[in-house]
Protein backbone atom coordinates (compact mmCIF):
# COMPACT_ATOMS: atom_id res chain seq x y z
CA UNK A 1 0.00 0.00 0.00
CA UNK A 2 2.77 2.43 0.90
CA UNK A 3 4.48 1.87 -2.45
CA UNK A 4 1.21 2.51 -4.27
CA UNK A 5 0.55 5.77 -2.40
CA UNK A 6 4.08 7.02 -3.05
CA UNK A 7 3.70 6.29 -6.75
CA UNK A 8 0.43 8.23 -6.76
CA UNK A 9 2.14 11.22 -5.16
CA UNK A 10 4.84 11.16 -7.80
CA UNK A 11 2.35 10.80 -10.64
CA UNK A 12 0.25 13.64 -9.23
CA UNK A 13 2.83 16.12 -10.37
CA UNK A 14 2.39 15.14 -14.02
CA UNK A 15 -1.41 15.21 -13.95
CA UNK A 16 -2.79 18.11 -16.00
CA UNK A 17 -3.77 20.94 -14.05
CA UNK A 18 -9.58 23.69 -9.34
CA UNK A 19 -9.81 24.83 -5.20
CA UNK A 20 -7.98 28.04 -4.37
CA UNK A 21 -4.55 27.46 -2.86
CA UNK A 22 -2.54 30.49 -1.75
CA UNK A 23 1.23 30.46 -2.28
CA UNK A 24 2.96 32.88 0.09
CA UNK A 25 6.45 34.35 0.37
CA UNK A 26 7.60 35.75 3.72
CA UNK A 27 10.85 37.68 4.17
CA UNK A 28 12.46 36.35 7.36
CA UNK A 29 15.44 38.68 7.17
CA UNK A 30 19.12 38.27 6.28
CA UNK A 31 18.22 36.94 2.84
CA UNK A 32 16.03 34.08 4.12
CA UNK A 33 12.57 33.77 2.54
CA UNK A 34 9.92 31.26 3.57
CA UNK A 35 7.77 29.65 0.89
CA UNK A 36 4.35 28.83 2.37
CA UNK A 37 0.93 27.59 1.32
CA UNK A 38 -2.62 28.04 2.63
CA UNK A 39 -5.47 25.75 1.55
CA UNK A 40 -8.01 28.14 3.06
CA UNK A 41 -9.94 25.31 4.69
CA UNK A 42 -10.61 23.57 1.37
CA UNK A 43 -9.23 20.45 -0.24
CA UNK A 44 -5.56 20.00 0.58
CA UNK A 45 -2.94 20.00 -2.14
CA UNK A 46 -1.36 16.67 -2.87
CA UNK A 47 1.63 18.11 -4.69
CA UNK A 48 3.35 21.37 -5.67
CA UNK A 49 5.59 22.22 -8.63
CA UNK A 50 6.84 25.80 -8.46
CA UNK A 51 9.46 27.96 -10.14
CA UNK A 52 11.19 30.54 -7.92
CA UNK A 53 13.22 33.15 -9.76
CA UNK A 54 15.49 35.94 -8.57
CA UNK A 55 16.14 39.18 -10.45
CA UNK A 56 19.68 39.83 -9.23
CA UNK A 57 21.14 37.62 -6.50
CA UNK A 58 21.68 33.89 -6.70
CA UNK A 59 19.59 31.49 -4.64
CA UNK A 60 22.20 29.61 -2.63
CA UNK A 61 20.41 27.37 -0.13
CA UNK A 62 17.14 25.57 0.56
CA UNK A 63 16.24 24.43 4.06
CA UNK A 64 13.44 23.76 6.57
CA UNK A 65 11.53 21.33 4.40
CA UNK A 66 9.76 18.20 5.62
CA UNK A 67 11.08 14.86 4.37
CA UNK A 68 9.37 11.50 3.91
CA UNK A 69 5.93 10.19 4.77
CA UNK A 70 3.60 11.79 7.27
CA UNK A 71 3.33 10.00 10.61
CA UNK A 72 1.96 10.58 14.11
CA UNK A 73 4.87 12.85 14.97
CA UNK A 74 5.27 15.11 11.94
CA UNK A 75 3.43 15.85 8.75
CA UNK A 76 4.23 17.76 5.60
CA UNK A 77 5.16 17.56 1.95
CA UNK A 78 8.19 15.30 1.97
CA UNK A 79 8.00 13.41 -1.33
CA UNK A 80 10.25 15.05 -3.92
CA UNK A 81 9.68 13.35 -7.30
CA UNK A 82 12.74 14.80 -8.99
CA UNK A 83 15.05 13.42 -6.29
CA UNK A 84 12.93 10.41 -5.35
CA UNK A 85 13.91 8.20 -8.25
CA UNK A 86 17.60 8.96 -7.75
CA UNK A 87 17.89 8.87 -3.97
CA UNK A 88 15.13 6.70 -2.50
CA UNK A 89 14.80 2.93 -2.35
CA UNK A 90 11.06 2.36 -1.88
CA UNK A 91 11.65 -0.90 -0.05
CA UNK A 92 13.93 0.79 2.49
CA UNK A 93 13.70 4.58 2.10
CA UNK A 94 16.40 6.80 3.56
CA UNK A 95 14.59 10.12 3.77
CA UNK A 96 17.67 11.98 5.03
CA UNK A 97 19.89 11.13 2.07
CA UNK A 98 22.09 14.13 1.28
CA UNK A 99 20.76 14.56 -2.25
CA UNK A 100 17.11 14.24 -1.29
CA UNK A 101 15.77 17.80 -1.54
CA UNK A 102 12.83 19.48 -3.31
CA UNK A 103 15.10 20.92 -6.03
CA UNK A 104 14.17 19.59 -9.47
CA UNK A 105 16.89 18.40 -11.80
CA UNK A 106 17.35 20.85 -14.67
CA UNK A 107 18.30 17.98 -16.96
CA UNK A 108 14.86 16.37 -16.65
CA UNK A 109 13.07 19.13 -18.58
CA UNK A 110 15.77 21.61 -19.66
CA UNK A 111 13.37 23.96 -21.42
CA UNK A 112 11.06 24.32 -18.41
CA UNK A 113 13.23 23.85 -15.32
CA UNK A 114 15.30 26.47 -13.53
CA UNK A 115 19.04 25.87 -13.18
CA UNK A 116 19.05 25.22 -9.43
CA UNK A 117 21.03 26.37 -6.42
CA UNK A 118 23.80 28.81 -7.18
CA UNK A 119 21.77 30.39 -9.97
CA UNK A 120 18.93 32.90 -10.20
CA UNK A 121 16.21 30.26 -10.30
CA UNK A 122 15.09 26.97 -8.79
CA UNK A 123 12.24 24.60 -9.56
CA UNK A 124 10.86 22.74 -6.55
CA UNK A 125 8.59 19.69 -6.38
CA UNK A 126 6.93 18.49 -3.19
CA UNK A 127 4.20 15.92 -2.57
CA UNK A 128 2.60 14.31 0.48
CA UNK A 129 2.04 10.70 1.53
CA UNK A 130 -0.16 9.65 4.46
CA UNK A 131 -2.45 6.79 5.39
CA UNK A 132 -5.78 7.29 3.59
CA UNK A 133 -7.29 3.99 4.81
CA UNK A 134 -8.11 5.16 8.34
CA UNK A 135 -10.91 7.41 9.54
CA UNK A 136 -10.42 10.87 7.99
CA UNK A 137 -10.26 12.42 11.44
CA UNK A 138 -7.25 10.26 12.28
CA UNK A 139 -5.28 10.71 9.08
CA UNK A 140 -1.85 12.23 9.44
CA UNK A 141 -2.48 14.86 6.82
CA UNK A 142 -0.34 17.93 6.28
CA UNK A 143 -1.66 21.09 7.92
CA UNK A 144 -4.14 23.38 6.18
CA UNK A 145 -1.38 26.00 6.07
CA UNK A 146 2.34 25.59 6.61
CA UNK A 147 5.84 26.24 5.32
CA UNK A 148 7.04 24.25 2.35
CA UNK A 149 10.66 25.36 2.60
CA UNK A 150 12.96 28.31 3.17
CA UNK A 151 15.45 29.64 0.66
CA UNK A 152 18.49 31.90 1.01
CA UNK A 153 19.52 34.59 -1.48
CA UNK A 154 23.00 36.07 -1.41
CA UNK A 155 22.06 39.73 -1.87
CA UNK A 156 19.37 42.28 -2.60
CA UNK A 157 16.94 40.99 -5.20
CA UNK A 158 13.31 40.52 -6.20
CA UNK A 159 11.83 37.03 -5.93
CA UNK A 160 8.90 35.80 -8.02
CA UNK A 161 7.00 32.51 -7.97
CA UNK A 162 5.12 30.83 -10.81
CA UNK A 163 3.68 27.34 -11.14
CA UNK A 164 5.56 24.85 -13.28
CA UNK A 165 3.01 23.50 -15.75
CA UNK A 166 5.06 20.67 -17.22
CA UNK A 167 5.46 19.20 -13.73
CA UNK A 168 1.78 19.58 -12.84
CA UNK A 169 1.64 22.99 -11.08
CA UNK A 170 -0.45 22.41 -7.91
CA UNK A 171 -2.57 19.26 -7.69
CA UNK A 172 -5.26 18.49 -5.11
CA UNK A 173 -5.77 15.31 -3.11
CA UNK A 174 -8.29 14.09 -5.67
CA UNK A 175 -5.65 14.61 -8.34
CA UNK A 176 -7.58 17.54 -9.82
CA UNK A 177 -5.70 20.72 -10.69
CA UNK A 178 -5.94 23.52 -8.15
CA UNK A 179 -6.72 27.16 -8.65
CA UNK A 180 -3.63 28.92 -7.36
CA UNK A 181 -3.27 32.42 -5.96
CA UNK A 182 0.34 33.40 -6.54
CA UNK A 183 1.97 36.12 -4.45
CA UNK A 184 3.24 39.42 -5.75
CA UNK A 185 6.95 39.44 -6.39
CA UNK A 186 8.88 40.13 -3.18
CA UNK A 187 11.68 42.69 -2.88
CA UNK A 188 14.36 41.27 -0.57
CA UNK A 189 16.84 43.67 0.96
CA UNK A 190 19.81 42.57 3.04
CA UNK A 191 21.15 45.20 5.38
CA UNK A 192 24.74 46.06 4.56
CA UNK A 193 27.14 47.44 7.15
CA UNK A 194 30.58 48.60 5.99
CA UNK A 195 32.77 47.34 8.79
CA UNK A 196 35.41 49.79 9.92
CA UNK A 197 33.90 52.77 8.08
CA UNK A 198 32.75 55.28 10.72
CA UNK A 199 34.35 58.58 9.80
CA UNK A 200 31.97 60.34 7.43
CA UNK A 201 29.98 63.36 8.60
CA UNK A 202 28.28 62.76 11.97
CA UNK A 203 29.75 59.27 12.01
CA UNK A 204 27.92 58.24 8.85
CA UNK A 205 30.05 55.92 6.67
CA UNK A 206 31.71 57.68 3.72
CA UNK A 207 32.56 54.61 1.65
CA UNK A 208 36.25 54.47 2.51
CA UNK A 209 38.51 53.38 5.35
CA UNK A 210 41.43 55.59 6.31
CA UNK A 211 43.33 56.92 9.34
CA UNK A 212 40.30 58.96 10.37
CA UNK A 213 38.43 55.69 10.99
CA UNK A 214 41.36 54.42 13.04
CA UNK A 215 41.40 57.62 15.10
CA UNK A 216 37.66 57.41 15.68
CA UNK A 217 37.88 53.86 17.03
CA UNK A 218 40.87 54.73 19.23
CA UNK A 219 39.10 57.82 20.61
CA UNK A 220 36.12 55.70 21.59
CA UNK A 221 38.15 53.23 23.69
CA UNK A 222 41.23 55.14 24.87
CA UNK A 223 39.80 56.26 28.22
CA UNK A 224 37.86 53.08 28.97
CA UNK A 225 39.12 50.42 31.35
CA UNK A 226 40.61 47.53 29.40
CA UNK A 227 40.46 49.62 26.20
CA UNK A 228 37.21 47.90 25.33
CA UNK A 229 33.65 49.12 24.82
CA UNK A 230 30.60 46.85 24.67
CA UNK A 231 28.21 48.21 22.07
CA UNK A 232 25.11 47.48 24.13
CA UNK A 233 26.47 49.87 26.78
CA UNK A 234 26.29 52.74 24.28
CA UNK A 235 23.23 54.81 23.44
CA UNK A 236 21.29 53.71 20.33
CA UNK A 237 22.69 56.75 18.52
CA UNK A 238 26.29 55.85 19.39
CA UNK A 239 25.69 52.19 18.59
CA UNK A 240 24.73 53.22 15.06
CA UNK A 241 27.66 55.63 14.86
CA UNK A 242 30.42 53.36 16.16
CA UNK A 243 28.97 49.94 15.37
CA UNK A 244 30.81 49.51 12.05
CA UNK A 245 34.13 49.67 13.93
CA UNK A 246 33.25 46.27 15.40
CA UNK A 247 34.97 43.94 12.93
CA UNK A 248 37.26 41.62 14.88
CA UNK A 249 35.11 38.61 15.66
CA UNK A 250 35.52 35.29 13.87
CA UNK A 251 36.10 35.78 10.10
CA UNK A 252 35.97 39.52 10.72
CA UNK A 253 32.34 39.43 11.80
CA UNK A 254 31.14 41.67 14.64
CA UNK A 255 31.49 40.34 18.17
CA UNK A 256 29.53 43.06 19.99
CA UNK A 257 32.50 45.01 21.31
CA UNK A 258 35.16 47.45 20.12
CA UNK A 259 38.73 47.03 21.35
CA UNK A 260 42.33 47.05 20.14
CA UNK A 261 41.66 44.01 17.95
CA UNK A 262 39.26 46.11 15.90
CA UNK A 263 41.76 48.93 15.63
CA UNK A 264 44.43 46.45 14.51
CA UNK A 265 42.12 44.98 11.90
CA UNK A 266 41.32 48.39 10.42
CA UNK A 267 45.01 49.36 10.37
CA UNK A 268 45.91 46.05 8.70
CA UNK A 269 43.30 46.66 6.05
CA UNK A 270 44.78 49.98 4.95
CA UNK A 271 48.47 49.85 5.92
CA UNK A 272 49.72 48.89 2.46
CA UNK A 273 47.36 51.16 0.52
CA UNK A 274 48.53 54.42 -1.14
CA UNK A 275 47.65 57.27 1.18
CA UNK A 276 46.57 54.73 3.84
CA UNK A 277 43.11 54.85 2.34
CA UNK A 278 40.95 52.15 0.81
CA UNK A 279 37.67 52.86 -0.93
CA UNK A 280 36.47 49.26 -1.02
CA UNK A 281 35.72 48.42 2.59
CA UNK A 282 35.04 45.13 4.30
CA UNK A 283 31.31 44.56 4.31
CA UNK A 284 28.89 42.37 6.17
CA UNK A 285 26.21 41.53 3.61
CA UNK A 286 23.64 39.31 5.26
CA UNK A 287 25.80 36.58 6.78
CA UNK A 288 28.77 37.05 4.46
CA UNK A 289 31.85 39.24 4.48
CA UNK A 290 32.10 40.61 0.93
CA UNK A 291 33.77 43.49 -0.90
CA UNK A 292 31.76 46.68 -0.51
CA UNK A 293 31.70 48.87 -3.63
Amino acid sequence: MRKYIIVLAVLALVTPALAAIDIIMEDLGDGVVAIKYDANGGVLPRAFALDITSSDANITEIDNFFVGECDDVAQGYGIFPAAFRREINVADPNWVAAGYTPIADQNDYPADTEYGLGSKGITIELGSVYDTTVDPGLQNKPADQDTLCEILVEGDTTLCITTNAIRGAVVLEDLQPADVNLPDCLAVEISTVCLGDTSGGAGVPDGKIDLTDVTRAVTLIKDVAGLEVTLTDLSPEDQAKYGPADCSGGSGLPDGKINLSDVTRIVTFIKDEPGLEKFSCICLDGNQVVPCE
